[in-house]
């Protein structure tokens, strides 16, 4: 009886997904309806390309419209999409918390996806107070609450005015672990939480052995990285002037280099300075931090890059006073917007910034490799992407793609108008070189007025997924305004296409992912048990196709076409 039942939710869902991802830019899928608002969300994927949208919305069944303050209540809700873009909880996801909330904490990284497809997010709320706190949730792509309706009390149920800065990693054992700030009524009034939670939702470190706290220095800032080994890096602020530090913690909570790596001294501006760096891991056990500033007071803000190593050393000891290094050497110009990444092939980092001229009317966007002694690899100035021209970009970000290669993404504003471009660049990561003379290129063929562009990579699935706010056409004689002010989604496949992509049936490449299977066209499939037992099989098969096993534990899923076959291990 359990085999046929298994069978037949197989073939059920085989028979109900269907494709959403779109063929252009100009029409993307929308993250939910059209007609309802949101706020402080969050897009995430994992490397076999599960997509979440985490987001705040507007309830209004107690009040008459959004400017009712007193009875509207904002609620957190989840939605997912599969790597075909099916949405996994209807059309405006899944209910997560519908607790009297704040709408105003902005900085926060809320939410990661697992390696097994589960959405792993922390919410703020007031659900015990009129004071902000912190629950923990695991939602698989099926909707199952894993740690339960309520979630986990992350804080102890300990309120603050504002919970911000927000991070959540997973370590190689399956725990996760969660920072956060807590924030009060005064500018000094801030500390800095890590908490480790187990795969089945318990809380294993004690808050005072990791917060970072004292009566002297506000912790404003806070942001964590896998250093691999169940490691994680916690960059953080300290003090009025915001220096910027690191440790590294193991896996019972305990710090590992003997003291915290300063890696900065400050010398901010008055922009908030979460708006200016970046934090990565450096890809061997380190962290690479970047940003822009004025330390020489010269009203020119420059590009830096700093490398700390993973014993804590910094890695650019000897280029800076700070032990950092500067990316551009453009006389007259502003560096600003400062992004970075590791270079997948271990031999150094890179980066890519916007330079400006002091009235930011003229602007380009330049690349820089750094080697890991944190000599500069490509000219002193860098290797320009575009001309330095009357423009406004913004939103640009650094991604890995194919072998060698690496992607700026940006956003294209142009002057006196309201329309917008998305446009990525790609280039050769070991001379900087475009791969080809269309670079940059421009993703729509409509502009529209678009912004807040951001970019989560999928690495197994080979893909990107980007998301923005579309307000359609701002000239001519049709606007759209069934765009006006909302989120969408699109996915941009490593080789430039977009679409619902067919798998290879040459290459077989079949992928499983946040319970879904993506397909060659006319496999068929068989699932065993680790005792060899066949616990469902299906032939002829759709190329998206839903299975979750019925019981925990290890899966064999041998698929093949024409003769041709490939095994995909499955863990529950």
């Amino acid at each position: 009886m359990k085999k046929i039942l298994t069978l037949s939710v197989l073939g059920m869902l085989a028979m109900t997904a269907s494709a959403q991802w779109t063929d252009n830019f100009d029409t993307p899928q929308e993250l939910i309806p059209n007609t309802e608002n949101s706020y402080g969300h969050a897009v995430c994927t994992n490397a076999a390309g599960q997509v979440y949208y985490l987001y705040m919305h507007p309830n209004l069944s107690q009040a008459s419209d959004e400017e009712d303050i007193q009875n509207v209540v904002y609620e957190w809700r989840l939605q997912g999409f599969d790597v075909q873009g099916n949405k996994l909880f209807g059309e405006l996801g899944k209910l997560i918390s519908d607790y009297d909330n704040l709408s105003y904490s902005v900085f926060n990284d809320y939410m990661m996806v697992d390696r097994d497809g589960n959405a792993v997010f922390a919410v703020p709320d007031q659900r015990y107070g009129t004071g902000m706190s912190l629950t923990a949730y695991k939602v698989s792509p099926t909707g199952e609450m894993l740690w339960g309706e309520e979630g986990i009390a992350l804080d102890g149920k300990e309120t603050a005015k504002l919970k911000t800065s927000t991070h959540v990693v997973q370590l190689e054992n399956g725990s996760y672990v969660f920072t956060w700030v807590n924030s009060g009524n005064e500018i000094d009034d801030a500390n800095a939480c890590l908490q480790r939670v187990s795969a089945d939702g318990k809380l294993l470190w004690n808050d005072a052995d990791t917060r970072l706290i004292d009566d002297k220095s506000p912790y404003n800032y806070s942001w964590l990285v896998n250093a691999g080994k169940n490691q994680v890096i916690q960059v953080y602020t300290k003090g009025s002037g915001q220096e910027l530090y690191a440790r590294k913690i193991d896996v019972t909570g305990e710090s590992l280099w003997s003291k915290d790596t300063r890696i900065y001294r400050a010398g901010w501006g008055s922009i908030p300075i979460w708006t200016i760096i970046e934090v990565h891991p450096s890809g061997d056990g380190g962290v690479i931090v970047s940003w822009n500033d004025d330390r020489d007071a010269s009203n020119y803000d420059k590009a830096y890059l700093s490398y700390v190593t993973s014993n804590g050393k910094l890695g650019f000891s000897g280029q800076s006073d700070n032990g950092d290094v500067r990316l551009g050497y453009v006389d007259g110009h502003r560096a600003l917007n400062v992004t970075c990444m590791a270079d997948p092939s271990g031999d150094g980092f890179i980066a890519a910034w916007r330079e400006v001229d002091r009235d930011q009317r003229f602007q380009q966007i330049r690349v820089q490799k750094v080697d890991l002694k944190g000599n500069l690899v490509w000219a002193e100035d860098g290797v320009a992407i575009n001309e330095f021209e009357a423009a406004s970009y913004g939103y640009i970000s650094i991604s890995s793609g194919l072998s060698c290669e690496a992607t700026v993404f940006y956003m294209d504003h142009k002057q006196n108008f309201g329309d917008t471009d998305i446009k990525t660049y790609t280039f050769n990561t070991i001379s900087g070189e475009a791969i080809n003379s269309l670079q940059p290129a421009t993703l729509n063929t409509i502009a529209h007025e678009r912004g807040a562009l951001e970019v989560c990579n999928a690495q197994t699935a080979r893909c990107w997924y980007l998301n923005w706010t579309d307000d359609g056409p701002s000239q001519g004689d049709n606007p759209d305004d069934s765009l006006k002010g909302f989120n969408y989604i699109q996915r941009l496949m490593y080789d430039g296409t977009t679409g619902v992509q067919a798998v290879d049936a040459q290459t077989l490449r079949a992928v499983y992912a946040g319970g879904r299977f993506l397909l060659p066209a006319g496999a068929d499939i068989e699932i065993f048990n680790m005792q060899g037992q066949r616990v469902a099989s299906l032939d002829n098969c759709p190329q998206t196709l839903g299975w979750t096993p019925a019981v925990n534990g290890v899966y064999l899923a041998k698929v093949t076409v024409d003769g041709n076959s490939q095994t995909l291990k499955i863990v529950k």
